[in-house]
């Protein structure tokens, strides 16, 4: 979410707008193999929501107009507030050029 934040404020294309989705707990296949996520699962995999309700923030924010909201973090199709460590301008700036050194090390951003 941090990185959304500040891909939205930095971002070097004005006409790319960046958020970030939280699909919350989904039942998905993803720790199929870690043992103690299949015993979590067990017991949580009624309170999951299913990877289509999962996925209902994903499509929704990549089917509407979201250019006034780039930054953005979204829960259940609605941008929610991030807690106060994620929105420290600081923290998230160093972030945000830690991340650019590291896709440009690896020649992925520029």
């Amino acid at each position: 979410a941090v990185v959304s934040t500040q891909s939205g404020h930095y971002g070097r294309d004005p006409e790319i707008t960046t958020v970030a989705v939280n699909p919350g707990a989904t039942k998905t296949s993803l720790g199929r193999n870690m043992c103690c996520l299949k015993c979590l699962g067990l017991v949580f995999t009624p309170l999951m929501k299913t990877p289509e309700r999962g996925a209902e923030s994903m499509v929704y924010c990549c089917t509407q107009d979201m250019s006034k909201h780039s930054g953005a973090y979204f829960s259940d199709c609605k941008p929610v507030d991030l807690p106060e460590a994620s929105i420290d301008p600081v923290i998230q700036r160093k972030l945000w050029e830690v991340t650019v050194q590291q896709c440009d090390r690896l020649g992925k951003y520029r």
